[in-house]
């Protein structure tokens, strides 16, 4: 008499093929989540970069010897550059030296427009430094550098932009 019932290994091949098909779409989505979580802090990156290109050139604008004074102290070379920051009420931009933990942007849950400023109490895992090289002396180079880390891979993006020392007014 014969018994129509599937033995052991046409059982274990089935398995494994319908494992390998549920397999490999998951592998896609984890990977399709990776790339979406590179691109969207380069996203960000590059805004927060365009960002401190623009709070430069208004420190510049509103007092060009403090600009001139604060590009001097962040020059290439200095092992982080400056943090540049507005606080969203005043016209001036700050410009200051990092140090310690460098020149990470914070957020704040009390702030409503969820700016990344250089104090708050959220982390936002990203870090902005601005540094200036002299062209002589009619202008500086400025370099915005943002970055940030994910899953331990550095997402780093980069803005230069010439910045003239000629007073306009």
């Amino acid at each position: 008499m014969k018994k129509n019932a599937f033995t052991i290994v046409e059982t274990l091949v089935t398995l494994l093929a319908v494992t390998m098909m549920i397999s490999a779409p998951l592998v896609f989505m984890s990977r399709s989540y990776y790339y979406s979580e590179i691109v969207r802090n380069k996203i960000i990156g590059v805004g927060l970069a365009q960002e401190g290109m623009e709070l430069a050139t208004s420190f510049r604008n509103i007092n060009l010897d403090n600009f001139k004074i604060a590009a001097a102290n962040c020059t290439a070379g200095v092992d982080s550059g400056c943090m540049i920051d507005w606080n969203g009420v005043s016209d001036t931009p700050t410009m200051e030296v990092c140090s310690g933990a460098g020149c990470e942007l914070f957020s704040s849950s009390a702030d409503t427009n969820q700016m990344y400023r250089k104090t708050g109490d959220i982390p936002t895992g990203f870090f902005r430094y601005i540094t200036f090289t002299s062209n002589g002396t009619q202008s500086f180079t400025a370099e915005s550098e943002v970055y940030s880390f994910v899953n331990g891979i550095k997402v780093e993006m980069k803005i230069k932009k010439i910045i003239s020392n000629i007073n306009v007014k």
